[in-house]
């Protein structure tokens, strides 16, 4: 049982950084919680909060099922990766820093307002 959490804003390559890096891990994103029944991606600012706490239910239950999960998120302020970090398995915090394009359609202002929020997590991995 392990825990992978993958930060960084949006564009950085967080999905993909998961995809290529941990085969084998179930991977779960918040936005996941966001994508509607025809499968398209709808993001939607008032149900950000519901989408975190749906994602660390997710997370729970897997790591209860004793499999390998890597989360992905913009997780930007140290509060919002805590709630993992308390579920006691081993887990490593990895920050993504790429820069491709924004799939979500997220607008720049949102992204900008989020980089200037940014909280920077100790290197290396973390096991609490």
């Amino acid at each position: 049982m392990k825990l992978i959490l993958i930060r960084g804003l949006p564009g950085s390559g967080k999905s993909s950084l998961a995809k290529t890096e941990y085969p084998g891990y179930v991977l779960l994103e918040p936005d996941m919680y966001l994508i509607d029944a025809d499968g398209v991606y709808r993001y939607e600012p008032s149900l950000i909060e519901k989408a975190r706490e749906w994602c660390l239910w997710k997370t729970r239950m897997i790591l209860d099922d004793d499999q390998k999960v890597v989360v992905t998120g913009t997780f930007v302020q140290i509060d919002e990766i805590q709630p993992y970090l308390d579920l006691g398995v081993p887990t490593e915090v990895i920050e993504a820093k790429g820069q491709f394009k924004n799939v979500h359609g997220i607008p720049d202002y949102v992204i900008e307002e989020m980089e200037s929020q940014w909280e920077h997590f100790p290197e290396g991995p973390v096991s609490r």
